[in-house]
């Protein structure tokens, strides 16, 4: 049973739906095929990123660590360096602070013999002019 000419143009003519069904099949592909590179390339960029986003974190804990160690170094400065400066130097104020008070007492004893000086002078004067007074009567 051989198929005549019109029998092949039917068949062509229910087969014509199929092949626009199946181009736009192969245009859907193709779309998806083309979302898929640009998800690959995103997916790519990512990885990227979070490598350097790894480095990053790397670094960052690196740095934490060098810190971790200038503060821990500092803490030891001060306190085997600083405070025992700081008690060097309270104990040297002490110690001023009592020489201070000693000088502060030994100038008020020289005041206070100063006025008495002054005052004894100031009666001397008196006495001399006294004795003038009665030398000059008496004579």
């Amino acid at each position: 049973m051989a198929l005549t000419h019109e029998d092949l143009q039917a068949i062509s003519q229910l087969l014509e739906p199929m092949r626009t069904d199946i181009q736009g099949l192969r245009t859907d592909v193709q779309g998806l095929k083309d979302d898929m590179e640009t998800v690959k390339a995103d997916v790519q960029g990512l990885r990227s990123d979070m490598e350097t986003v790894k480095a990053d974190v790397q670094d960052l804990r690196s740095d934490m660590e060098t810190m971790k160690q200038k503060v821990t170094a500092l803490e030891l400065t001060l306190e085997n360096v600083t405070n025992r400066n700081i008690s060097i130097l309270a104990e040297n104020h002490s110690s001023l602070v009592e020489k201070l008070d000693g000088v502060l007492n030994t100038k008020n004893e020289n005041m206070i013999r100063d006025v008495k000086v002054s005052v004894l002078t100031a009666k001397v004067e008196k006495l001399e002019r006294d004795v003038a007074d009665l030398k000059g009567k008496t004579a």
